[in-house]
């Protein structure tokens, strides 16, 4: 056995193949390497192999860049640079070799078809990487070659990055080891800093906004001591300002980071960079040292988009939001969902120092001349409300950066889930545009745990919606949970007098776990972007952010909808429908769904305030549809007071004439049952005999006879049949019987008009309903059996028998044909509505006797 390592625990970890050369190996073993003798082989088609002449150590774990860039290896490179901070070396292990300095002063990476290998002293193979069309073929290589992954990302400071080039390092002699991540930041990208923390009693403020966030952070300002360091993408907000300068007098040293903004673009407008500008000259006219990140190029990073602040080197602030009034608002005032956490704990804040000092090699010095002379207005008092309560636990966690780790550390946290992962994302791209593969990674992380079992539940920003955010709703809805079962769900968030809209970017796992960060879950911001956050593992303080969770999911407004099925999340979730689901088993989509069999749609039982789960909304009787077209015949007819359709479908006494609408035109709503009217406000009894003729009111033709006069049959005597006589004969006055017809007319114009709406919406139905299926409805009713009550509702029988009606019983030939002229359907109709045949032949007797 040999006290040094081996060829087994060498590997490849970076590789700058264009300017700024440069190739970064790895000592993963648990021995010293002594790389005297080894060799780095180039073949590009033509074979270059240099012996490595060195007499260095390198302990396990430490890392060797040999470069050729003396902006690396030289007297002000790189190296220097790191050697000379603290915070940089504190732990941490790196040699930065020159190629000179290891014999192989020839030694140069070709841009393209190239595959590298390191040996032992032996020949044996420790690494291989190929790029850019290499020899595929390549001993210790086993898949195609590596290419830049996208055309808008700049080649000449590109650097290929084995898994996270840190701590997560895949050794599969693969392509796919080295497509995790990438990076253009050069030599200052390739230093590995701390990013967990240990179990420690910690003292944390859980904050969750709007209802808190301003009076808290001006709070973590007013208690420093001697130190604050801030990053901020916006800086907006006077009362942080304010209290930046009382720090400053209070002689505290105030370093802030700010995003430079942009001109002319739709990022930033001309007031954002006001605010940016005219704050900055304050706070240096003060004494703040003011750095802009970045400037005036998109490489290596885009913006600065975190939101982080260290306090005395002991305590760090994290935030989705930004300093302005949507996201920091003023007690009581109306504004953004964003989640923020301080944490006392020194393991962290000394992480977030390192990113800071590394920043400060990207960023510049301002100074008062770069502003124009601004004189800053102290603000009014802040107003009343309370802070969060601080709370004590037992905490360990993550810091997570982008882009340095930040896909990878938010895959795996994702895939640590057991039970439930829950997301609250002002935005979650499906696609992957600055990657290898078309699929975001987060999303490839969420769709194995939902295969896994593991409940996937996600509540996104409504404010911007657009293209991009429906398709990741549809995913979840429609392809995940409806096509391919998985407990998946997504939601639109909707606002309140309180809540705007969600800015937040935060991930609960299995209600232990929660992420608070500035991180929006897409390719740009998670590659191209400096963002921050902290995961922490503690129930206790994840229970916090669960139950914010939970009321943005269950806040409901008039607007705002989820599945696009143009029924409204309020009007789903309260008449039992599914407020995520838009397209049926069937493929029929929800809004043209007829759930009750009524003859009308969902979107025509939202629009007239019917219920979608129940035949007859009122329990009168008359099912929906008939209601519906009962009442638009009213506006039709002049001589009957028009009802509102609302109120046919949702009152019994639509009319308002003091009878149940269905007790005087019967189920169908189209024909006039027999009924005894009032008289005199008093009910005629059908079974007395008023005028003592001994003819019951019911059969009395003649009610009024005078008392003890002779009768026949039916109740008249001698004088009141002649007087009848006399008003039907035609030879007196004949204006009632003329007025009567025409009377008769219009209402059969009107019926006729009736009929035909009523006819219209039961085609529609029939045609919406063969498109459907009975599982399907059973599905519906079952799927919402916790919201509506799916018991059988109860036909009103008119011959006083009682159970529900048989609406699938045929008629026989015999009966139909007691019914000339009336065909099989308005016969069925009839008895759909109660009626026996025996009930219906007498009434049909009448009608015929009546119009003779």
């Amino acid at each position: 056995a040999t006290d040094f390592a081996t060829a087994n625990d060498i590997i490849m970890t970076r590789v700058s193949p264009y300017q700024n050369e440069f190739l970064q190996i790895k000592n993963i073993g648990n021995k010293d390497a002594f790389l005297n003798g080894w060799t780095i082989g180039i073949n590009d088609g033509t074979v270059y192999e240099c012996t490595i002449i060195s007499n260095t150590f390198f302990p396990p774990q430490s890392s060797i860049m040999f470069a050729d860039d003396v902006g690396i290896t030289g007297n002000n490179g790189i190296s220097q640079i790191i050697s000379e901070d603290i915070h940089l070396t504190n732990g941490y292990i790196t040699e930065y070799l020159s190629f000179n300095e290891i014999g192989c002063s020839g030694l140069y990476l070709p841009d393209s078809g190239v595959a590298i290998t390191v040996k032992d002293p032996n020949g044996d193979v420790a690494d291989s990487f190929v790029f850019d069309s290499g020899p595929a073929s390549q001993e210790g290589w086993a898949s195609e070659a590596v290419s830049i992954p996208s055309s808008s990302v700049s080649s000449d400071n590109f650097v290929f990055i084995r898994g996270d080039g840190c701590t997560y390092l895949p050794d599969t002699d693969s392509a796919d080891d080295w497509k995790y991540q990438w990076s253009v930041s050069g030599a200052l990208g390739t230093i590995c800093l701390p990013t967990e923390f240990t179990a420690t009693e910690a003292l944390i403020v859980p904050i969750v906004g709007p209802q808190h966030g301003l009076l808290e952070l001006k709070q973590f300002i007013d208690d420093t001591q001697t130190t604050l360091r801030i990053q901020l993408y916006q800086m907006q907000d006077s009362y942080l300002v304010q209290a930046l300068l009382d720090a400053l007098d209070r002689g505290v040293s105030v370093e802030l980071m700010l995003d430079p903004g942009c001109n002319n673009c739709n990022i930033w407008s001309p007031t954002d960079l006001q605010y940016k500008n005219d704050y900055a000259y304050a706070l240096i006219q003060a004494g703040a040292t003011i750095y802009e990140f970045n400037t005036n190029s998109n490489e290596p990073y885009l913006y600065l988009h975190s939101k982080v602040a260290v306090r005395d080197s002991n305590s760090v602030w994290m935030s989705s939001g930004n300093w302005k009034s949507s996201s920091v608002p003023a007690p009581g005032v109306r504004g953004n969902v964003d989640w923020s956490v301080i944490i006392e704990n020194t393991e962290l804040a000394h992480m977030v120092d390192q990113q800071f000092n590394i920043d400060i090699h990207w960023s510049e010095l301002m100074s008062l001349s770069d502003y124009d002379a601004y004189t800053f207005v102290a603000p009014d008092s802040i107003g009343g409300g309370g802070v969060q309560s601080t709370i004590q636990a037992n905490v360990s966690g993550e810091l997570v950066t982008c882009p340095e780790n930040c896909v990878h550390k938010i895959s795996e946290f994702i895939r640590s889930a057991d039970s439930e992962v829950l997301l609250s994302q002002q935005t979650l791209d499906v696609d992957w545009s600055y990657g290898w593969g078309d699929e975001n990674p987060i999303i490839s992380a969420l769709h194995d745990v939902a295969t896994d079992g593991v409940s996937v539940h996600l509540i996104i920003n409504g404010a911007y919606l657009d293209d991009d955010d429906q398709e990741v709703v549809d995913l979840f809805n429609e392809v995940w949970n409806g096509t391919q079962g998985l407990d998946a769900s997504a939601i639109v968030m909707s606002e309140d007098d309180d809540v705007s809209k969600l800015h937040n970017k935060g991930i609960i796992v299995d209600g232990e776990s929660v992420l608070v960060s500035s991180i929006n879950m897409g390719s740009s911001a998670m590659n191209r972007n400096r963002e921050m956050g902290v995961i922490i593992h503690s129930p206790i303080v994840t229970q916090y952010y669960q139950d914010a969770w939970h009321a943005d999911w269950n806040r409901l407004d008039n607007v705002t909808d989820t599945d696009q099925d143009s029924l409204t999340d309020k009007w789903e979730v309260a008449n039992g429908l599914n407020r995520t689901k838009r397209i049926m088993p069937s493929g029929v989509t929800e809004d043209l769904y007829d759930a009750d069999g009524d003859g009308v749609n969902n979107t025509d039982e939202e629009k007239q305030g019917s219920h979608p789960l129940l035949p007859d909304t009122d329990g009168d009787c008359a099912i929906d549809s008939v209601e519906i077209a009962w009442a638009q015949g009213t506006a039709l007819d002049p001589e009957t007071p028009n009802v509102a359709i609302s109120d046919a479908l949702n009152m019994a006494d639509a009319d308002g004439d003091g009878i149940k609408d269905t007790d005087l035109l019967g189920c169908s709503l189209t024909v006039v049952v027999d009924t005894v009217e009032p008289v005199d406000n008093e009910t005629i009894d059908p079974d007395a005999d008023d005028d003592s003729d001994g003819i019951s009111n019911a059969n009395d033709l003649c009610p009024d006879t005078a008392p003890g006069g002779l009768t026949d049959l039916d109740g008249c005597s001698s004088e009141q049949l002649t007087d009848r006589a006399d008003a039907s004969d035609g030879e007196k006055d004949t204006s009632g019987s003329n007025t009567m017809l025409i009377v008769m007319l219009i209402a059969a114009i009107f019926t006729a008009g009736a009929f035909l709406i009523l006819k219209q919406l039961e085609s529609k139905a029939i045609n919406a309903k063969e498109l459907v299926n009975i599982e399907e409805q059973e599905m519906m009713l079952i799927d919402n059996s916790d919201s509506v009550d799916t018991e059988e509702w109860a036909m009103p029988v008119l011959d006083g028998s009682s159970g529900p009606s048989n609406p699938t019983s045929l008629i026989s030939a015999t009966d139909l044909a007691r019914f000339p002229g009336w065909g099989e359907e308005v016969v069925q109709r009839y008895l759909d509505n109660g009626w026996t045949i025996d009930q219906l032949s007498d009434y049909y007797q009448e009608q015929l006797e009546d119009n003779q």
